[in-house]
């Protein structure tokens, strides 16, 4: 049936009707009886009409735009859609029902157990947000789905509005983002629920079921206890009985948070790899296997805002020697290289300790070293060391993968003197390092890039060693030396910043700091082993088990626990 015209339902008594209806015109449902549309597909460009009576509409689809009087009532049921919007009546929609909203409309009283969308723009069409006034609303597990640009405070959205009656039950709210790219927002936040002329909100009227991600910026829906409006803020977001609490400090994005803390842990492995001065203190042949554990939080932003925490296992593989020995009169110089893999993977996570992502880099490393022991006891040892990364980053948030790649150089020399009583030797020692790291620019999948400028790093560590050595009286060759090194560290001089935000957009651009100073607090203990004394044909064999921990202070230093086992070789 096709109506340009004008259709009129006159009845004081209940009415049912099914068929089509089609065209320009109006359908106008008068009388104090109820008016049932079931099975039915109506589309009335001229809209309906309700001046009295309830209209019910039963496994139907209805396209129009319902102007209704007071005391009228509109209820969708059985798999029924509207789509236009209401203007205003009360309104009941069921669980299998769903209202379209294409406009600002205006209801009385609202008990919403399906599921309700804010019509979003067309392709290419500019987003114009639309408003949604009731003067109740009764959440029966129902669903609003709200359109917002997902930028600051004052960002363009659709919106709830209680105006002068209450928000009560339980009702989901699904933001799908416009177009925004990210920003830190000030105040309140984005209002998506407002009351209005003493209206109110339960403490539990609305969820938002997932956190929003745009450009570095995380958000989540919380509510002002001032004026019982609800917002979408890039603060962090915590439930403190029935109420809600900001922390102030800002909700970066899952690829924010594991960015931010990449260079920091990239020169600490680096730190590991480089740390052979136990494993060559001999002439010759010499390899080492290590694996452990390091725990690492880096402050992060561009004034500290919280913690990007890191962990990871690691393994390491390496293999070195001695090219070539001078001696003086006072002193034996040797100098060497080696080469090294490592490899770790471990989770990056935000403050809170929730995941942001999993973070695995491969390592390839190659060094220099000159050892310098004089006849007195004192001994300088300097080091120089190349790596090359490669870093994979997979997020949560966005499911966003990076991989990227960076170069390092490790710089360190080291000045001790060996100490002799009785049976044991005590090493005061100490070490200056200095690193560097430059990471490749780089874009994840879901468009986020990555930029961070050279990363440096300097470092004071001293220690004491104390060892002694344990002689097997019966058989010549064999000896076994028992030891440990407390030690203390001391980092400073951190720079080099990162940034992240969307690509092609430097506005979105946030900036986090290098990782701050910090000290850490450790204790190395091994023993190591003589298998076989040098002769005609056996090379001098020892072998060498170390484990280590340590404790961050302050700062950036990561706690961690590692074993290594050593395998040195002499002819």
């Amino acid at each position: 049936m096709t109506n340009d015209s004008h259709v009129t339902v006159s009845t004081d008594q209940a009415v049912n009707w099914s068929g089509t209806l089609n065209g320009q015109g109006m359908l106008t449902k008068d009388g104090a009886g109820d008016l049932t549309i079931e099975n039915s597909q109506v589309a009335q460009t001229g809209g309906v009409m309700l001046n009295a009576g309830n209209l019910t509409v039963n496994n139907s689809q209805v396209t129009a735009d319902v102007v209704a009087k007071e005391g009228t009532r509109l209820s969708l049921a059985d798999h029924s859609v509207l789509t236009g919007t209401v203007d205003p009546t009360d309104m009941l929609l069921d669980n299998s029902s769903a209202w379209n909203v294409t406009g600002d409309s205006l209801l009385n009283a609202f008990s919403n157990d399906g599921v309700v969308t804010f019509v979003p723009p067309a392709p290419g069409a500019p987003f114009v947000p639309h408003t949604l006034t009731v003067n109740s609303l009764s959440g029966q597990d129902g669903t609003i789905n709200l359109n917002t640009r997902l930028e600051g405070s004052e960002a363009p959205t659709d919106r709830l509005v209680i105006d002068g009656g209450t928000a009560t039950g339980h009702t989901r709210l699904v933001v799908h983002n416009q177009g925004g790219l990210g920003a830190e927002t000030t105040g309140n936040g984005i209002q998506l629920v407002s009351a209005i002329n003493g209206g109110t909100t339960d403490n539990n009227a609305f969820e938002m079921p997932d956190k929003l991600t745009a450009g570095s910026w995380r958000y989540s829906l919380w509510r002002n206890p001032n004026d019982a409006g609800w917002y979408l803020t890039s603060s962090s977001t915590a439930r403190e009985g029935n109420e809600w609490v900001r922390s102030g400090h800002p909700d970066y994005s899952d690829a924010a948070w594991s960015f931010a803390g990449l260079a920091t842990q990239a020169m600490s492995y680096e730190r590991l790899i480089a740390n052979t001065g136990d494993s060559r203190t001999e002439e010759g042949m010499w390899s080492r296997v290590e694996g452990g554990r390091l725990h690492q939080g880096q402050d992060v932003g561009s004034t500290p805002s919280g913690d990007a925490v890191g962990g990871a296992n690691y393994a390491v593989i390496q293999v070195g020697g001695d090219i070539g020995a001078v001696e003086t009169p006072t002193s034996r110089w040797r100098v060497g290289l080696y080469g090294a893999t490592a490899h770790t993977r471990g989770q990056s996570a935000r403050d809170s300790g929730e995941q942001a992502g999993s973070v695995s880099d491969q390592i390839f490393s190659t060094g220099a070293y000159v050892h310098g022991q004089y006849h007195h006891g004192l001994y300088v040892d300097g080091q120089v060391q190349v790596s090359r990364h490669r870093l994979n980053v997979s997020l949560n948030d966005s499911q966003g993968r990076l991989t990227t790649r960076g170069t390092g150089l490790n710089l360190s020399t080291t000045v001790g003197r060996e100490l002799h009583a009785g049976g044991t030797d005590i090493t005061p020692q100490a070490q200056y390092r200095v690193q560097s790291l430059q990471m490749d620019k780089e874009v994840d999948t879901a468009g986020t890039r990555y930029e961070a400028e050279t990363a440096t790093r300097h470092e004071v560590q001293v220690g004491v060693k104390v060892a002694h050595l344990f002689a097997d009286t019966d058989k010549g060759d064999k000896s076994v030396r028992v030891w440990m090194m407390p030690s203390v560290l001391q980092s400073f001089g951190q720079r080099g910043n990162t940034q992240v935000g969307v690509e092609g957009r430097d506005e979105t651009m946030v900036t986090f700091g290098p990782g701050s100073e910090g000290a850490a607090a450790g204790v190395d203990v091994g023993i190591e082993s003589h298998i076989s004394q040098q002769g005609k044909v056996n090379p001098d064999v020892l072998v060498g088990v170390r484990g280590r921990y340590q404790r961050g202070l302050s700062g950036s230093e990561p706690d961690g626990v590692g074993g290594q086992v050593t395998f040195k070789m002499m002819f």
